[in-house]
């Protein structure tokens, strides 16, 4: 009984680190699934705004899959597509941009590289 306590605990406790991994909010951009982090991801903020650079892989999709998969979700939440060329997708919303490169790597594997910046907008 205390064993498959502590096995339910362990893997709680795993899924909601994993959970929690992801440094924007689901209204924000959306978590490609089984997204895999680097170890190179950075978030901080500045007088300015807030800066966040996410890297990491999926073998889940195929890169065309993975490109409308963050094309229409980003549209559905409201950011407008600013730029798009063969691997790099920009989108705008309010006064934040986001920047997502894709790239096809070994092994069936897409590398994601993720740049959000929220700039605050001063009110008087």
């Amino acid at each position: 009984m205390i064993k498959n306590i502590f096995v339910l605990i362990l893997c709680l406790s795993f899924f909601c680190t994993e959970a929690g991994d992801w440094p924007f909010q689901a209204s924000e951009i959306p978590q490609p699934q089984e997204f895999v982090f680097s170890e190179e991801d950075i978030s901080f903020d500045t007088p300015g705004g807030k800066i966040t650079k996410v890297k990491g892989q999926t073998a889940f999709y195929k890169l065309c899959d993975l490109k409308s998969f963050f094309e229409k979700s980003l549209l559905e939440l409201g950011w407008s597509k600013e730029e798009n060329n063969s691997d790099t997708m920009k989108f705008k919303r309010d006064s934040s941009t986001v920047e997502i490169q894709l790239t096809e790597s070994g092994f069936n594997t897409i590398d994601i590289l993720i740049e959000f910046v929220s700039s605050q907008q001063n009110q008087v």
